[in-house]
């Protein structure tokens, strides 16, 4: 028993290694002996592409690596076994890897009931997620998958069950591309549309849009919220929600069967985001697309043209993490609503109100003229008590100015933008373009480090990795934010973490300009 053990996995080892490196037969490897002859034959950059994509990768070990090449080289006898040695760890890591990646496929669906249809889609969202973007790929790697659990004996029925259900997701959200503009190709497209249909109208999908019910969250992340009733505010808040999601093939899956199973027309305007996006249209044309879109009727007007771009650049600029973009639409909205209003109240005149004189309280009498009895000033003073407090009154009204509604400021003030790394190198290269990005993210670092080592806060720990994390923070921001125009190093979360890990760089000018002086030079 042992050895008939010894003698299966011994066999499955060939055949991973086999499937592997399908290069490799019978025990042996021709590309050290191809290696040896371009070698000899005096094409060293032949042979060192031999070495750098064939035996590196194969053998990854370095130090038994050139063991092997001296043993080839030398003919000795202990060649073959310290080959097949090698092959077996080889194997070995190559299962070990396997099985974890077989173990991450199927994780989503564990403990996931097959009659929650829709709980069965996310997890199965998931798992398409963890696999290349393109559909006929996907299914590939996951069949190759489920082939290698067969043969490895090891859960063999959960990756094949994810496997049908990759292939059933892609069945059901399979998207229509882009109409060809050729109309002999377009018509194959649509007739190659209804014969799927058709097809799929025969085939009992696993995820019918009948039985899928979508979650508030994925609801949430599709409709944008209700009250917005502006056309221009419509567009607005779809963009804000679509634009950092275009390049997401499984939101964008999600989009097409809501839109399907409501007949809405999210998916259309999801992908006329998406459209323009990848060809690179100008961001005013995109907002004309989606308006298009979304239009029942005509009702284009330059004013909300303009009201509609002003808008958006600043809610494309929330998008960076600057603001809270739906706060713009909503209070954008509010003020149009409200301006209307303003305008009647302004136009509105004010009654005048009349200031009637009272009596004064007590005359100063003239020379030669009588003072008043004592009852008499009682009485009229009783008067003058009487009829102050309504004087009081009335003058209070009367005296306070007619003032017109002061208009607020905007709650959130314009942003703009300060230039990104990439407008910034131009200005020093003084050319209208820049062929600097991979050059300048390669030798950014030592200058990053210079610029900390000026802007520590407190003193280091011995042995700690306090600097690297701040290195690796700077950088991290500067590769994100490249070709940012509204990047804002001085209030991001990037300069608050390297200040609380004991550094500071109040400004990113001096590290870009030094670090181009370098590559100029």
């Amino acid at each position: 028993m042992p050895g008939e053990m010894e003698n299966r996995t011994s066999d499955v080892r060939e055949l991973i290694l086999e499937r592997v490196f399908p290069e490799l037969r019978y025990g042996e490897d021709p590309d050290i002996e191809r290696y040896f002859d371009l070698r000899a034959s005096g094409r060293m950059l032949d042979a060192i592409g031999i070495y750098k994509s064939r035996l590196r990768p194969r053998y990854p070990d370095d130090a038994k690596r050139v063991i092997l090449l001296r043993l080839y080289r030398t003919h000795a006898p202990a060649f073959s076994e310290f080959l097949h040695g090698l092959l077996a760890e080889r194997a070995d890591e190559i299962i070990l890897r396997l099985r974890g990646n077989i173990d991450a496929l199927v994780a989503p669906l564990a403990g996931i009931s097959m009659r929650e249809t829709y709980a069965v889609l996310k997890a199965v969202e998931r798992v398409a997620r963890l696999l290349p973007d393109n559909a006929d790929a996907a299914r590939l790697m996951a069949g190759t998958y489920a082939d290698y659990a067969k043969l490895l004996g090891h859960k063999k029925a959960e990756t094949e069950r994810a496997a049908f259900l990759l292939g059933e997701f892609y069945d059901q959200a399979s998207v229509d591309e882009d109409t060809p503009t050729d109309f002999i190709a377009a018509s194959l497209a649509s007739e190659e549309s209804r014969k799927r249909r058709e097809h799929d109208a025969e085939k009992k999908n696993f995820f019918d849009l009948s039985r899928i019910e979508f979650d508030q969250a994925d609801i949430k992340r599709i409709e944008i919220p209700a009250g917005i009733e502006r056309d221009e505010d419509i567009v607005l808040a779809y963009c804000h929600k679509y634009w950092l999601r275009a390049d997401d093939p499984a939101f964008e899956r999600i989009v097409w069967l809501y839109s399907r199973k409501y007949g809405t027309k999210n998916y259309e305007v999801f992908k006329a985001i998406k459209t323009g996006r990848n060809r690179k249209y100008q961001d005013d044309d995109i907002l004309t697309m989606v308006s298009t879109t979304i239009a029942t009727r005509y009702n284009y007007t330059v004013q909300g043209d303009l009201y509609m771009q002003a808008t958006w650049r600043r809610i494309k600029a929330n998008l960076y993490g600057l603001a809270t973009a739906q706060q713009v639409i909503h209070q954008a909205a509010q003020r149009t609503a409200e301006q209307p209003q303003k305008a009647e109240q302004v136009r509105t005149p004010s009654p005048k109100v009349s200031r009637p004189r009272g009596k004064p309280a007590q005359r100063l009498a003239r020379p030669g003229q009588q003072p008043a009895s004592p009852r008499a000033q009682k009485t009229e003073l009783r008067q003058t008590n009487a009829v102050q407090p309504q004087q009081k009154l009335v003058r209070a009204v009367a005296t306070a100015p007619l003032q017109r509604e002061k208009s607020q400021k905007d709650p959130i003030p314009e942003i703009k933008a300060t230039g990104s790394i990439s407008d910034k190198i131009k200005r020093l290269s003084g050319r209208a373009y820049d062929v600097y990005k991979d050059i300048f993210l390669s030798k950014v670092r030592s200058h990053i480090h210079t610029a900390l080592a000026k802007g520590r806060l407190k003193p280091g720990v011995a042995f700690g990795d306090d600097a690297n994390k701040a290195e690796n923070t700077v950088y991290d921001f500067m590769e994100r934010n490249y070709a940012n125009a509204y990047m804002n190093w001085q209030v991001s979360e990037h300069r608050a973490r390297i200040r609380e890990l004991g550094f500071d760089i109040e400004s990113l000018d001096g590290i870009i300009e030094s670090c181009y002086r370098k590559i100029g030079n």
